[in-house]
């Protein structure tokens, strides 16, 4: 029996890694007479979800334990505001000229003389 688990396995795992809407490289196969678990990581939730029906479209599968976490890979900014003054803040010169730049533009455009 041990080989059918093993088959199940490299089947499940074959159908996760040529599925296009996830990515399989954070997710653990296990199987034991047709039952798999899916352990690991993805990024999203339509992963997690999309992992599970590929693993379901797999013959010899009887049931799906997902046990997959959600690691949500996001990236942030952090924006330090200090001003001078409690309702101004400064910025640099690229940016001011920048500014000053664009509103010579808007105030110079002849279609925008009425607002």
């Amino acid at each position: 029996m041990t080989g059918s688990n093993d088959e199940l396995e490299r089947a499940v795992r074959a159908e996760l890694h040529w599925d296009p809407r996830l990515d399989d490289a954070g997710i653990l196969v296990s199987a034991h007479r047709g039952r798999v678990t899916l352990r690991g990581e993805v990024a999203t939730f339509q992963e997690k979800t999309e992992a599970e029906r590929a693993t379901e479209r797999v013959d010899g599968v009887h049931a799906v334990t997902n046990e997959l976490a959600v690691r949500l890979r996001t990236k942030h900014v952090e924006v330090e505001v200090r001003p001078r003054h409690p309702k101004a803040v400064e910025v640099d010169a690229p940016v001011r000229r920048a500014l000053r730049k664009a509103k010579r533009a808007v105030a110079d455009h002849p279609l925008l003389d009425d607002y």
